[in-house]
């Protein structure tokens, strides 16, 4: 396995802005401005990463944006669409990944990242703390986490 950032591949950016768009359901036109602004400047935010298999076929990913929650402002970044393809989970890839990002993170600077979601128990295993429930603005039933880096 081999991780990388789009940042430092940006030859992956059509493939990988095209894979968000088939994981997730969002148009890839998003992803590709969001990986052009990571590609035009390697140490701010946006970021992405990807998780190449020994075919060098992407499976998995994520990105780390600098939005901040409506009404919940010092909130950022945030850690969103994380995603390993169903044949490769199991393998300790998703831990991987989540160090890889963090050790990143810490590296550019930030103290911390936060993420959403509907998960329960899940992010706990790779050092998450759970903050609170969304609520106001933002969808119901969902979870906000913290890592420390």
């Amino acid at each position: 396995m081999n991780i990388t950032r789009i940042t430092d591949s940006p030859e992956l950016l059509p493939s990988a802005a095209a894979w968000f768009e088939a994981v997730w359901g969002s148009p890839a036109e998003g992803y590709r401005q969001s990986m052009e602004d990571a590609a035009a400047d390697t140490g701010a935010l946006p970021q992405w990463y990807l998780m190449l298999g020994e075919d060098h076929k992407i499976i998995g990913g994520c990105g780390v944006t600098a939005g901040e929650l409506p009404g919940r402002k010092g909130l950022f970044p945030f850690l969103c669409a994380l995603f390993i393809e169903q044949k490769h989970r199991g393998k300790g890839l998703s831990r991987m990944l989540l160090e890889y990002v963090c050790a990143d993170r810490k590296r550019a600077g930030e103290e911390c990242l936060y993420l959403i979601t509907e998960l329960s128990l899940y992010y706990e295993r790779f050092g998450w703390s759970f903050l609170e429930n969304t609520e106001g603005d933002l969808p119901q039933n969902l979870k906000i986490y913290e890592r420390i880096l």
